[in-house]
């Protein structure tokens, strides 16, 4: 094993898996695994990361959403997560262990953050490419309503760009990124407002609608609060955005439930 590489501790894969699921998590497990030599490993990972998302987005479809409702935000997150937990305790837990003791290095917490909300991103393009490619014909202005989703996408992604940044950026430049990223997710808050007003909306939508609202709410405290606990340089609001990016993560499987639903 390469001691001079850095891996992703458990703590990071965590984090990765509760912003971003097990996509996410495979990929900071899969890169483990190559820098432990372990290639077949590496590429399982990727598979199992996949499948796992798929399996989760099909339950997610089949289980009734008046049911859905009444399931806690936390629930989903905390099972996968602690499943991934188990699998890279038993996986990769002394080697990391090992890492550790030989003066080893390891990504951030933030790198698996930045790679969690990637792995979102990801998952809501495929969300908005599938319902493109299903919108039947429709008595609304769908070239409006389309352009202002793309607009509000590119805002999105954007928006997201604060947490690929590299380790060791200064909490001044944080700063700066993440209330430009507010300001974006505050523009998205107002299109999707615009949109929920069009006349002739097709229910799918009007639900796609609610839950995009609700979705930029969130985004918007989770950034506010992010930006409370750099600014205070305090671990204070640690359990509210872990909170926040749960029910983010619930939202995103109910947009991707809708994305299956037969049109």
């Amino acid at each position: 094993m390469n001691t001079q590489a850095k891996l992703f501790s458990q703590k990071a894969i965590s984090v990765a898996t509760v912003l971003g699921g097990p996509l996410a998590a495979s990929v900071l497990i899969y890169h483990n695994f190559r820098v432990f030599e372990k290639r077949k490993q590496a590429i399982n990972s990727i598979f199992i990361g996949i499948l796992t998302t798929i399996l989760i987005l099909v339950t997610v479809v089949t289980i009734p959403e008046e049911i859905m409702d009444k399931i806690p935000n936390i629930i989903f997150p905390f099972i996968y997560s602690l499943i991934v937990y188990f699998i890279v305790e038993k996986l990769q837990g002394e080697q990391l262990v090992l890492h550790k003791q030989n003066g080893g290095q390891f990504y951030s917490a933030w790198r698996g953050a930045g790679i969690g909300v990637l792995s979102i991103v990801v998952l809501l393009a495929g969300v908005y490419g599938i319902l493109s490619l299903k919108m039947p014909s429709y008595d609304f202005d769908t070239q409006t309503y389309d352009k202002e989703i793309a607009i509000f996408t590119r805002n999105e992604q954007k928006a997201l760009q604060v947490f690929s940044l590299a380790e060791g950026t200064s909490n001044q430049r944080l700063l700066r990124e993440l209330n430009i990223g507010l300001e974006l997710w505050k523009k998205n808050r107002d299109i999707i407002e615009k949109l929920s007003a069009t006349e002739n909306l097709p229910n799918e939508f009007v639900r796609q609608n609610q839950l995009l609202q609700e979705y930029t709410l969130l985004r918007i405290i989770h950034y506010e609060y992010i930006i409370r606990a750099i600014e205070e340089d305090s671990n204070a609001y640690e359990s509210q955005i872990e909170d926040i990016g749960q029910k983010i993560e619930k939202i995103l499987v109910k947009l991707n439930s809708i994305s299956n639903q037969p049109s």
